[in-house]
């Protein structure tokens, strides 16, 4: 597959962002205060219905574009140190992708609306991730958790690799200079396929080879 489109939709993702946006806000609590708020979560959510539209683009690689720590795609060269945690011999397909899930701006809202709108888009996007890993697995039975700016080692700045990569303009996403992408419910990542999933790294902190000042930006640490 090369620059392939992916489309979720609403109904496929919704209950999974559910879960995150509940998890995320705290609203796994049972006093009824939290009850309530949540219900207030849900109306925001259907005041950006319109907006809610999660794609993807994706491009797949065999296994002779990494080396080591390297991932090398005609020249424009991704580093993660996790890589090096991976039996080349292992590898049996690598996925590298870009998915936004639109725009979750409510002008005029409250602040507190702004945030229930903000906290929707990063569940819709974890969502988005969360599927369409379960679709690759679905051609290959092993596909590694994804690697990505920000987490597993690889810099953040390295996002703007993947747009010399994918055409990310057939998903209206583009990339500013200062890095930001637009919509800012965007993400980019790589998986990876494998024979043998034992030799994957783990999705913990444990397992990680990052620096420590990427910390902050790690969904594997937020999602605890």
């Amino acid at each position: 597959m090369k620059n392939e489109i992916i489309t979720i939709h609403r109904n496929e993702a919704d209950k999974i962002a559910e879960g995150y946006f509940i998890k995320m806000c705290g609203f796994d609590r049972d006093e009824n205060k939290f009850k309530s708020m949540l219900q207030d979560g849900y109306g925001i959510r259907e005041k950006l219905s319109d907006d809610l539209s999660v794609r993807a683009i994706i491009s797949s690689f065999d296994k002779e574009i990494i080396w080591g720590k390297t991932v090398d795609i005609n020249g424009v060269k991704f580093e993660c140190n996790a890589f090096e945690q991976i039996d080349r011999e292992n590898i049996k397909e690598l996925f590298v992708y870009i998915l936004t899930a639109g725009n979750f701006d409510l002008p005029g809202a409250s602040m507190l609306e702004m945030v229930y709108a903000d906290a929707w888009g990063t569940a819709y996007v974890d969502a988005g991730r969360d599927i369409l890993r379960s679709r690759l697995s679905t051609r290959e039975p092993f596909v590694s958790d994804s690697f990505g700016p920000g987490y597993y080692g690889m810099d953040v700045p390295q996002v703007k690799n993947f747009f010399r990569v994918l055409d990310s303009k057939k998903i209206d996403v583009k990339l500013l200079d200062s890095g930001l992408m637009v919509p800012v419910k965007s993400i980019a990542g790589l998986f990876v396929s494998v024979k043998d999933p034992s030799q994957l790294p783990g999705n913990d902190c444990s397992s990680c080879l990052a620096n420590e000042k990427g910390c902050y930006f790690c969904r594997m640490k937020n999602k605890k």
